[in-house]
Protein backbone atom coordinates (compact mmCIF):
# COMPACT_ATOMS: atom_id res chain seq x y z
CA UNK A 1 0.00 0.00 0.00
CA UNK A 2 3.18 2.42 0.80
CA UNK A 3 4.51 1.89 -2.85
CA UNK A 4 0.99 2.74 -4.22
CA UNK A 5 0.26 6.07 -2.68
CA UNK A 6 3.97 6.64 -3.64
CA UNK A 7 3.70 6.28 -7.08
CA UNK A 8 0.47 8.36 -7.33
CA UNK A 9 1.84 11.10 -5.09
CA UNK A 10 4.99 11.32 -7.52
CA UNK A 11 2.70 11.04 -10.69
CA UNK A 12 0.62 13.80 -9.28
CA UNK A 13 3.73 16.24 -8.53
CA UNK A 14 4.95 15.23 -12.19
CA UNK A 15 1.38 16.60 -13.65
CA UNK A 16 1.45 19.64 -11.36
CA UNK A 17 4.94 20.10 -12.02
CA UNK A 18 4.12 20.11 -16.37
CA UNK A 19 1.22 22.47 -15.92
CA UNK A 20 3.24 24.64 -14.01
CA UNK A 21 5.90 24.96 -16.26
CA UNK A 22 4.13 24.71 -19.26
CA UNK A 23 3.96 28.96 -20.07
CA UNK A 24 8.05 28.84 -19.83
CA UNK A 25 8.63 26.36 -23.02
CA UNK A 26 5.27 28.15 -25.22
CA UNK A 27 6.62 30.35 -27.97
CA UNK A 28 4.86 33.75 -26.98
CA UNK A 29 2.08 34.95 -30.28
CA UNK A 30 3.26 37.91 -32.22
CA UNK A 31 0.78 38.70 -33.74
CA UNK A 32 1.12 36.66 -37.49
CA UNK A 33 2.07 33.05 -36.75
CA UNK A 34 2.76 31.83 -40.32
CA UNK A 35 5.06 34.48 -40.55
CA UNK A 36 7.21 34.16 -37.37
CA UNK A 37 10.27 33.08 -39.68
CA UNK A 38 10.65 36.39 -41.02
CA UNK A 39 11.54 39.10 -38.61
CA UNK A 40 9.56 42.37 -38.33
CA UNK A 41 10.34 45.45 -36.95
CA UNK A 42 8.13 46.84 -33.92
CA UNK A 43 6.50 49.01 -36.39
CA UNK A 44 5.82 46.11 -39.34
CA UNK A 45 4.19 43.91 -36.41
CA UNK A 46 1.80 46.54 -35.02
CA UNK A 47 0.39 47.70 -38.72
CA UNK A 48 -0.13 43.84 -39.31
CA UNK A 49 -1.56 43.09 -35.83
CA UNK A 50 -3.88 45.88 -36.58
CA UNK A 51 -4.31 45.09 -40.11
CA UNK A 52 -5.52 41.45 -39.37
CA UNK A 53 -7.88 42.75 -36.36
CA UNK A 54 -9.34 45.02 -39.08
CA UNK A 55 -10.02 42.17 -41.31
CA UNK A 56 -11.10 39.97 -38.62
CA UNK A 57 -14.03 43.18 -37.89
CA UNK A 58 -15.01 42.85 -41.83
CA UNK A 59 -15.27 39.06 -41.95
CA UNK A 60 -17.61 39.58 -38.92
CA UNK A 61 -19.44 42.70 -40.27
CA UNK A 62 -20.10 40.65 -43.32
CA UNK A 63 -21.41 36.80 -41.31
CA UNK A 64 -23.99 39.60 -39.53
CA UNK A 65 -24.85 41.39 -42.95
CA UNK A 66 -25.44 37.67 -44.55
CA UNK A 67 -27.36 36.70 -41.64
CA UNK A 68 -29.68 39.85 -41.24
CA UNK A 69 -29.96 39.25 -45.45
CA UNK A 70 -31.11 35.37 -44.96
CA UNK A 71 -33.59 36.28 -42.26
CA UNK A 72 -35.34 39.01 -44.36
CA UNK A 73 -33.96 42.08 -41.80
CA UNK A 74 -32.46 43.63 -44.58
CA UNK A 75 -33.54 44.11 -48.61
CA UNK A 76 -31.28 42.61 -51.43
CA UNK A 77 -30.48 45.86 -52.98
CA UNK A 78 -28.60 47.30 -50.07
CA UNK A 79 -27.60 43.95 -48.91
CA UNK A 80 -25.61 44.29 -52.79
CA UNK A 81 -24.37 47.78 -51.77
CA UNK A 82 -23.29 46.90 -48.17
CA UNK A 83 -21.93 43.74 -49.18
CA UNK A 84 -19.97 45.01 -51.98
CA UNK A 85 -18.46 47.91 -49.88
CA UNK A 86 -17.14 45.25 -46.90
CA UNK A 87 -15.30 42.79 -49.82
CA UNK A 88 -13.41 45.83 -51.26
CA UNK A 89 -12.33 46.82 -47.77
CA UNK A 90 -11.40 43.30 -47.07
CA UNK A 91 -9.61 43.22 -50.56
CA UNK A 92 -7.37 45.98 -49.39
CA UNK A 93 -6.74 45.40 -46.50
CA UNK A 94 -5.45 41.69 -47.29
CA UNK A 95 -2.99 43.74 -49.99
CA UNK A 96 -1.52 45.95 -46.80
CA UNK A 97 -1.37 42.98 -44.78
CA UNK A 98 0.42 40.93 -48.30
CA UNK A 99 2.45 44.22 -49.18
CA UNK A 100 4.13 44.34 -45.66
CA UNK A 101 4.74 40.73 -45.59
CA UNK A 102 6.54 40.38 -49.37
CA UNK A 103 8.95 44.16 -48.20
CA UNK A 104 9.76 42.09 -44.98
CA UNK A 105 10.49 38.59 -46.71
CA UNK A 106 12.54 40.37 -49.33
CA UNK A 107 14.60 42.83 -46.47
CA UNK A 108 15.16 39.14 -44.69
CA UNK A 109 16.15 37.85 -48.34
CA UNK A 110 18.38 40.85 -49.65
CA UNK A 111 20.28 40.85 -45.95
CA UNK A 112 20.72 36.74 -46.56
CA UNK A 113 21.95 37.66 -49.92
CA UNK A 114 24.62 39.96 -48.96
CA UNK A 115 25.47 37.92 -46.24
CA UNK A 116 26.28 35.05 -48.40
CA UNK A 117 27.83 37.07 -51.36
CA UNK A 118 30.15 38.51 -48.18
CA UNK A 119 31.10 34.59 -47.48
CA UNK A 120 31.77 33.66 -50.78
CA UNK A 121 34.20 37.05 -51.08
CA UNK A 122 36.12 35.32 -47.92
CA UNK A 123 36.25 32.12 -49.22
CA UNK A 124 38.16 33.26 -52.94
CA UNK A 125 40.36 35.35 -50.84
CA UNK A 126 41.46 32.20 -48.56
CA UNK A 127 41.65 30.39 -52.37
CA UNK A 128 43.80 33.19 -53.61
CA UNK A 129 45.88 33.39 -50.72
CA UNK A 130 46.14 29.43 -50.37
CA UNK A 131 47.31 30.17 -54.38
CA UNK A 132 50.01 32.45 -54.16
CA UNK A 133 51.26 30.42 -50.89
CA UNK A 134 52.07 27.14 -53.29
CA UNK A 135 53.57 29.32 -56.19
CA UNK A 136 52.49 27.47 -58.93
CA UNK A 137 52.63 28.54 -62.47
CA UNK A 138 49.97 28.92 -64.74
CA UNK A 139 49.96 26.17 -67.36
CA UNK A 140 47.07 27.48 -69.02
CA UNK A 141 43.62 28.73 -69.40
CA UNK A 142 39.71 27.39 -68.50
CA UNK A 143 38.30 26.21 -72.06
CA UNK A 144 34.77 27.69 -70.74
CA UNK A 145 36.07 31.23 -69.03
CA UNK A 146 39.20 31.56 -69.80
CA UNK A 147 40.50 32.04 -66.33
CA UNK A 148 44.25 30.84 -65.83
CA UNK A 149 44.61 27.43 -64.13
CA UNK A 150 47.26 26.09 -62.04
CA UNK A 151 48.79 22.51 -62.71
CA UNK A 152 47.29 21.09 -59.49
CA UNK A 153 43.92 22.29 -59.92
CA UNK A 154 41.46 19.88 -61.11
CA UNK A 155 38.37 22.46 -61.52
CA UNK A 156 38.28 25.93 -62.93
CA UNK A 157 38.19 28.50 -59.62
CA UNK A 158 35.93 30.58 -61.35
CA UNK A 159 33.58 28.33 -63.49
CA UNK A 160 33.86 25.10 -61.81
CA UNK A 161 34.59 23.01 -64.77
CA UNK A 162 36.34 19.84 -64.67
CA UNK A 163 40.11 20.27 -66.36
Amino acid sequence: MEIGSFIIQFALLLIVIMIVSRPFFEVPYRGVRSMDAVSFSKSERKKITVLITHQEQLAERENELENDYQLGKIPEDYYKYAIGIILEEKAEVMHWIEKLQNDAILKNGNELFHLEREEEKHIELMISEHRKKRNEKVIGFCSKCGKPVQKSDQFCARCGTQL
